[in-house]
C-alpha cells in the first residue's frame, strides 16, 4: 500500500478521494462494484486490510449507515486511528442531516476513544460550498439517492 498517500472508506462509484486527493486508495464493502474502475479494494471499514500506520488521510463521504453509530463508531474510528500514521487526518464530508455524521456525537465517540490511549484528537467543522470547493462532483447516499452534503469535519489525529 506504499503508493498510496489517502485512503477513502465506502467510496462507491463517485471517485471523490481520486480526483481530490492524491494517491487515493477507493475502498469499499460492496462485492458488486469490484469489477468496475472505481474501487481498488473491496473491505469492512471496521476491519480494514492494510497495516497499521499506512496512510496520512481517512476520507469519508457522507457515511450511513456504518458511520459514527454507538459502539460501532468508536470501533470504526479505533481503525481508522490504527490505520493512519502518527500525525493524521479524518476528513468527513457530510450532510448536517445524516445522523450519524454530527460533531457532538463524534466528539463523545474521540473522547471515548483517548481514554487510557495515547491517541489526541482535535475536531474542526466548517461549512462547505460544494460549487467551489467540489465542483461538478455529486454524492450519494447509500442507497443511491444523490445528496448534498454541507458540512465538512476535519479530525487532526496524533499517535505518541
Amino acid at each position: 500500500m506504499g503508493k498510496f498517500q489517502s485512503i477513502e472508506l465506502g467510496a462507491g462509484e463517485s471517485e471523490f478521494g481520486r480526483k481530490f486527493y492524491p494517491k487515493c486508495l477507493e475502498t469499499d464493502s460492496d462485492l458488486s462494484l469490484l469489477n468496475t474502475n472505481c474501487i481498488d479494494v473491496i473491505t469492512d471499514a471496521h476491519k480494514i486490510c492494510v497495516d497499521d500506520g499506512s496512510f496520512d488521510r481517512v476520507i469519508l463521504c457522507n457515511p450511513f449507515p456504518y458511520g459514527f453509530v454507538r459502539e460501532e463508531g468508536l470501533v470504526l474510528l479505533r481503525e481508522i486511528v490504527r490505520i493512519l500514521k502518527s500525525k493524521g487526518q479524518v476528513i468527513l464530508i457530510a450532510s448536517s442531516r445524516n445522523p450519524t455524521c454530527q460533531p457532538q456525537r463524534i466528539k463523545q465517540i474521540a473522547n471515548a476513544l483517548e481514554l487510557g490511549t495515547d491517541v489526541k484528537i482535535q475536531i474542526q467543522v466548517t461549512a462547505i460550498n460544494l460549487q467551489t470547493q467540489y465542483p461538478e462532483q455529486k454524492f450519494y447516499r447509500f442507497d443511491g439517492i444523490e445528496t448534498k452534503p454541507n458540512t465538512e469535519i476535519i479530525l487532526q489525529i496524533q499517535k505518541s
